[in-house]
């Protein structure tokens, strides 16, 4: 429909905005944890690493700042606020349905994808897997043991997808900002982390 889609589309140019100072979170967090695998010797340079993390995060937060007090994103808070209208028709599928659907693409997907899935179909496969969860919870018939198991196997798959995303961005942030810095302290560093 066209409300849904205008509604995604602002919603996924908030994920836009949000996104990066979430992986610069998820980053600094995981780095912290990893300080204590280093060399005495190298945590001057991890400190300084960090320390540019933080300030590109700190820059990126006040980006986001700006645009959440956008009236654009005020309107959007408003619109979500509003109570929602039943179809006048009645859906042309049921949640039931709609989830068993789902269920056999993201089954057809997996099996698309072969032996050595690129970093984009992982991340393309945990979207699939999240929207298959949330349609077999909305659809599924929460006392049957296989709507159980999916949920469960989903949740799981999800965690491991997530945590295999974050893996790759904190990557590419580290390699990007040895790249950008001269320092050969903080390259080697950043290379280890």
């Amino acid at each position: 429909t066209p409300w849904a889609d205008t509604l995604g589309t602002q919603l996924g140019e908030l994920g836009q905005a949000g996104g990066p100072v979430r992986d610069l979170d998820v980053l600094l967090e995981q780095l912290q944890r990893e300080l204590q695998s280093l060399d005495p010797g190298e945590l001057p340079a991890a400190q300084a690493l960090i320390a540019a993390l933080g300030s590109e995060r700190d820059r990126l937060q006040r980006e986001l700042l700006v645009a959440l007090a956008e009236p654009a994103y005020l309107r959007l808070l408003d619109r979500l606020a509003l109570p929602i209208q039943a179809s006048a028709q009645p859906p042309r599928i049921s949640l039931r349905k709609l989830a068993a659907r789902e269920l056999r693409r993201l089954v057809r997907d997996v099996q698309k994808l072969g032996g050595s899935p690129d970093d984009e179909a992982l991340h393309a496969l945990w979207i699939k897997v999240k929207r298959v969860r949330y349609a077999v919870e909305l659809g599924g018939e929460p006392t049957r043991p296989r709507t159980e198991r999916v949920i469960g196997a989903a949740k799981t798959l999800q965690d491991l997808l997530g945590e295999h995303r974050d893996t790759v961005v904190a990557e590419r942030l580290l390699a990007d900002l040895a790249g950008r810095n001269s320092d050969a302290p903080l390259a080697f560093v950043a290379g280890r982390l």
